[in-house]
């Protein structure tokens, strides 16, 4: 008889773990999304844009937008969903996510948290759900300084076995820190002002075996939402099987999502800008599209008369001529005596 509760016990808990995904929002989650064999969701990360947006409300190009997120079943944040969480939270519920009709989720980043304020009224930081196909992981790279550790990488190393054991074609797995990256010379070159460990992590000798373990018939992909000031809102790299991508906004013209449409089995990637920008396709985000970029001289020739009028009305203009012209009265006169 005990070993029927324990064995009931291990079902509901299995079941838990795979049960509907905490949206930040409260919005009640779709639970068709099981079994339906077309839909949409949006991927994108740092919802509050860059350290220049001194307000409690998301981006601007966020709240330009609310008609997209409405438009998919649901949105992944991939962390730094807010600026300051324990400030920002009520905000964000009176201002933005009462705008919102579908669940938003969240992989927490350093600025979702603040003690245990994010998991006592927001939602857990780390749980696996399923659509249709795809196996999701949310990931907490926060917790343990970029390493996965304890009752996270349990819960990871059985959301593997789980996904290489179904009949899923593709694994996607969510964090703020591409903890992916953190070791890796060139990308640490690249995102060297991105979110890291202070003093490693165990990817390379916990997490990416984990991944190598996959059948190479399945896809995997790993999208981060730390990016820094960078030129572009996309990152791509593929390792074999695996696929790794960061993407991030910053209130800027830049500012873009991924679009993520499943339809009979298969994944479509699609950029999708903010702004009104033309974008290229996902995968040409590669690294040498960072390494080689070279900033543009902008200039903003509309202002170019209000520049010469206030340069002309400025005293230090006229400093300037007075001494230019007592200069030139004394290399005039200095030309004439030597002249005599």
């Amino acid at each position: 008889m005990n070993k029927l509760k324990y064995l009931l016990l291990f079902i509901l808990c299995s079941h838990q773990l795979w049960a509907q995904p905490y949206s930040v929002n409260s919005l009640r989650w779709d639970s068709s999304l099981a079994q339906r064999p077309e839909y949409t969701f949006i991927i994108s990360g740092h919802f509050y844009g860059d350290g220049f947006n001194k307000t409690h409300y998301p981006a601007n190009t966020i709240l330009g937008n609310i008609e997209l997120l409405n438009s998919v079943d649901f949105t992944l944040c991939l962390g730094d969903l807010y600026r300051d969480v324990r400030y920002d939270h009520t905000f964000y519920k009176k201002h933005f996510y009462s705008q919102l009709k579908k669940p938003l989720l969240n992989a927490v980043g350093n600025h979702d948290i603040s003690g245990s304020f994010y998991q006592d009224f927001i939602a857990p930081t780390f749980y696996r759900f399923k659509t249709l196909g795809v196996h999701h992981i949310v990931l907490d790279t926060e917790l343990d300084d970029s390493s996965i550790e304890g009752e996270q990488l349990n819960s990871l190393k059985a959301g593997i076995n789980a996904f290489n054991e179904s009949t899923a074609s593709y694994l996607m797995i969510y964090s703020h820190r591409p903890i992916w990256a953190e070791e890796d010379s060139v990308l640490q070159r690249v995102f060297s002002d991105n979110t890291q460990s202070d003093f490693g992590s165990n990817f390379q000798t916990d997490v990416e075996p984990l991944l190598q373990q996959i059948n190479s018939g399945k896809q995997v992909y790993w999208f981060s939402g730390s990016m820094g000031a960078q030129p572009y809102a996309f990152f791509y790299q593929k390792r074999e099987h695996i696929h790794y991508a960061i993407t991030a906004i910053r209130g800027a013209d830049k500012d873009a999502v991924l679009l993520v449409h499943y339809k009979d089995g298969s994944l479509n990637f699609q950029t999708h800008s903010l702004t009104g920008q033309k974008l290229l396709a996902f995968e040409d985000y590669t690294v040498d599209k960072f390494t080689t970029y070279e900033a543009p001289l902008e200039i903003n020739y509309r202002l170019i008369p209000l520049w010469v009028k206030n340069t002309i009305f400025h005293r230090y203009f006229w400093y300037g001529v007075l001494v230019g012209l007592l200069v030139i009265f004394v290399v005039m006169n200095l030309k004439s005596k030597l002249k005599r």
